[in-house]
């Protein structure tokens, strides 16, 4: 009987009643220097499941704002990332934007605020 029940341990993931919010912001620069920041429309957010996990489990959009809105997590912890342009590498190379959260509550609604990423025209 205590292996059925250890067995229906729910992992991170889709199935829950948990909702996580954000906003992508862009900080544009151009050959003469910072230009202005604004929502980050249409960017592509990969979303990982549990902390050992090298696979994306589910891709997302950003709203015409920046906003992003993910439903419908269960409890456990999370990685979600995003492509930037970077200092450090020529122009069309990105690096990655990394904000990890924890669901701790079954109807938890977390606010993640803004993760800013680069764009140099």
């Amino acid at each position: 009987m205590l292996m059925l029940l250890s067995g229906c341990a729910k992992e991170a993931g889709v199935g829950g009643k948990a909702t996580v919010t954000g906003v992508v912001e862009q900080d544009v620069y151009n050959i003469t220097g910072f230009l202005h920041t604004i929502g980050a429309q249409n960017q592509d957010l990969f979303l990982t499941y549990g902390v050992d996990n090298l696979y994306v489990d589910d891709k997302l959009e950003t709203g015409y704002t920046g906003a992003f809105q993910i439903e419908y997590l269960r409890p456990g912890d999370y990685t979600i990332f995003t492509y930037s342009d970077s200092w450090t590498t020529p122009i069309g190379a990105d690096s990655v934007v990394v904000a990890t959260f924890s669901i701790t509550e079954k109807n938890q609604e977390l606010d993640l605020g803004t993760i800013t990423i680069v764009n140099r025209k």
